[in-house]
Formats: C-alpha cells, structure tokens, sequence
C-alpha cells in the first residue's frame, strides 16, 4: 500500500500532540503500533510531502512501514534514487 497526495496545505495536518493527546517523548507515554500507521496514513494523504509504504508484516501480521519525507519533486523521482543507491551499494 503505498498512500501519497499531491496537494494539501501544511495547516490541515494535526501534530503528534494534537492527535495522541501528549508530548511525544513522555515519559511512560507510548503510542500503540496501529494508531500511529493510522495518524502516517493520514499524514500522507493530506501532504504532498509525505509517502506512506507498507512493505511487509512482521510475524503478528503488523504491517512494517517506510514513511518518506521529501521534497515533492524528490518524492517523485524516489524509483531514480533507489536505482543510484543500488548501484553505490554494490560497484560490480
């Protein structure tokens, strides 16, 4: 599943505070797994800058996520960009 929107302004989207209803980084304050890809669902929808990717489960059938943050023209070109990182991964 991969979640991207190409326009929303900045104002639409809620901060971590706002949606969990405490600081990130509180002490024993912890937000569960499935509400925090929701709130990356959501934050990917509603900006341009955002790309939201399921690319697996892990073994209690949790999806594991990459959120990529960029520039939207950088979002676009993010295929050209892993192509590069391969080829400097591996020089043969």
């Amino acid at each position: 599943m991969v979640v991207t929107n190409p326009k929303a302004p900045p104002s639409a989207l809620a901060s971590p505070q706002d949606r969990f209803g405490f600081r990130m980084g509180s002490d024993r304050r912890l937000v569960r797994w499935a509400p925090m890809c929701s709130y990356f669902r959501e934050l990917a929808r509603k900006s341009d800058r955002l790309r939201y990717e399921e690319y697996a489960h892990d073994w209690g059938d949790q999806p594991l996520v990459l959120l990529t943050i960029s520039s939207p023209a950088n979002l676009e070109r993010l295929d050209e960009f892993r192509l590069i990182q391969d080829r400097l991964y591996d020089v043969r």
